[in-house]
């Protein structure tokens, strides 16, 4: 044996797929190791043997004729190309195998080389992969969880019928994530969508518009997939939707601050009815005194005492019907009565009132009134308690922030009647804009927090709006909006 021969034997021996030679007519040659350990059989048991005791039926019977046709044609079904094939053990199981067939010759006679890989791993696993394909399709298919594909670009490739039913009818509809969310939330996605390419799993709360403008918020998760054999970059998207949760919380938090505003009018209530019992009688007495000294003086008394006498009986009656109003409108939310008043005069009333405050803190009021008359239909002295409240917050405020004037003005807007009181403080903060008409809240020292909320309800019992916006320069405006009449004509509340 030469040199040659002892290599090619060595390499036959040592191969670790199976080589099987057999002669012109089929009859196996040779059989190597690996081929008896994946056939079963011994090398042995095997020689001589036609080939076709490897393979099943139909192959196992036609593979003579196959071998005959291609000596008279030259025809070659498989010889220097290679295919799948099914072959079978010596126990009779079959198992798949990739064989590569070569053709070669001694002197005259012909003999073929066949190669053979087991393909039952690689088969099995295909065969699992394509079932938990099949499994992932079937969760994806019906899972609650708006589900898409995405290309390394935000592109959509793939979408399930719950994302079909949410965002859009199909990735004909939307061809990118962007599509779906809502115009000002479109920025920072192309950033997500670059750190998910990366490796880098996004999530947070978006507004999704639907197929049909319909508007969902829910968290928008961004991951990548594995990569495929393409290479291709693939990302998962999954929408969960909170919009249904995120309504109930605001609803239930609406509900509770109705609760919330309904026990503080109670304590208000009861706070306005204790007022009232407590502070009327003193009043009362005051009013009787100053009515009855002013008598004592008669017809030739002092003329300027009388009139100071007056309006502390006046004023004093006044207070009691403000105690009322209060205790009224804490308790019912409804006011006895209601009149046509002129704006204007209204507001001189009212400045007369809070004059002295504003002169001891060197504070100006002055007023800003169009040239025609404004007629409201409101309780008059609630609006009044009203607008002494706003003035009189309006003088402190432009005192502690060292400011000179306040302004009330007096228009119509929108067929409304208009009062504005204009600071020049240092405005509300915007930390504070929720909760300054609510009932105890104050940023004062020593306030008590119930002159806003309760100017609000007296407001809002005439069919009113109080509200309020920080100036563009310094300082904050309030407004109070009633209904408009013509002069001389009454309206019942």
């Amino acid at each position: 044996m030469s040199a040659g021969d002892d290599l090619f034997e060595a390499l036959f021996q040592a191969a670790v797929e199976a080589v099987i030679v057999i002669d012109g007519v089929g009859r196996m040659k040779a059989f190597n190791p690996a081929a008896e350990k994946l056939f079963g059989y011994r090398a042995s048991q095997v020689l001589g043997e036609n080939v076709s005791l490897l393979m099943p039926e139909p192959m196992s019977s036609e593979h003579d004729g196959y071998l005959s046709a291609y000596r008279e044609t030259g025809d070659a079904k498989i010889i220097g190309i290679g295919r799948e094939v099914l072959c079978r053990k010596s126990s009779g199981a079959l198992f798949p195998a990739d064989l590569a067939v070569g053709e070669g010759r001694t002197g005259k006679d012909r003999f073929f080389v066949g190669v053979l890989r087991d393909l039952s791993e690689r088969k099995r696993l295909q065969e699992s992969l394509a079932a938990r394909e099949a499994e992932l399709r079937l969760i994806l298919e019906n899972s609650p969880v708006a589900t898409a594909v995405l290309d390394g670009e935000g592109r959509i490739l793939d979408v399930n019928p719950t994302w079909t039913q949410q965002i859009g009818p199909s990735t004909e509809g939307l061809s990118t994530l962007e599509d779906a969310l809502a115009a000002n939330e479109r920025s920072k996605l192309a950033k997500a969508v670059g750190a998910a390419t990366r490796g880098v799993a996004y999530s947070a709360r978006h507004r999704i518009v639907g197929g049909e403008s319909t508007s969902r918020i829910g968290t928008l998760l961004l991951a990548k997939l594995p990569e495929h054999e393409d290479d291709r970059v693939r990302l998962l998207c999954q929408f969960v939707d909170e919009t249904e949760q995120i309504n109930t919380e605001r609803q239930l938090r609406q509900d509770r601050e109705v609760l919330a505003e309904v026990s503080r009018l109670s304590v208000l209530g009861e706070m306005a009815a204790g007022i009232a019992h407590e502070v009327n009688q003193p009043l009362g007495a005051i009013s009787n005194y100053a009515e009855a000294v002013r008598i004592k003086l008669g017809e030739g008394g002092d003329e300027k005492l009388r009139e100071l006498l007056s309006k502390i009986s006046s004023q004093a009656q006044r207070a009691g019907q403000v105690i009322q109003r209060l205790r009224s409108v804490a308790g019912s939310h409804q006011l006895e009565q209601a009149s046509t008043f002129e704006l204007r005069t209204l507001i001189h009333d009212v400045i007369e009132l809070a004059a002295l405050d504003a002169r001891f803190v060197n504070v100006a009021v002055v007023t800003d009134f169009p040239g025609n008359e404004i007629f409201a239909i409101a309780d008059i002295v609630a609006m009044q308690q009203v607008l002494l409240n706003l003035l009189r917050n309006a003088v402190e405020a432009t005192a502690q922030a060292g400011g000179e004037r306040v302004t009330v003005r007096a228009s119509k807007s929108d067929g409304r009647a208009r009062i504005a009181v204009c600071d020049e403080g240092t405005g509300i903060a915007e930390e504070h804009f929720e909760q300054i008409m609510q009932p105890f809240f104050t940023t004062k020292a020593s306030g008590m927090g119930v002159g806003l909320a309760l100017s609000q309800n007296l407001v809002e019992a005439n069919r009113g709006r109080l509200w309020f916006e920080n100036n563009e320069d310094c300082g904050a405006t309030f407004y109070v909006e009633l209904p408009l009449t013509s002069e001389g004509v009454e309206h019942d509340v």
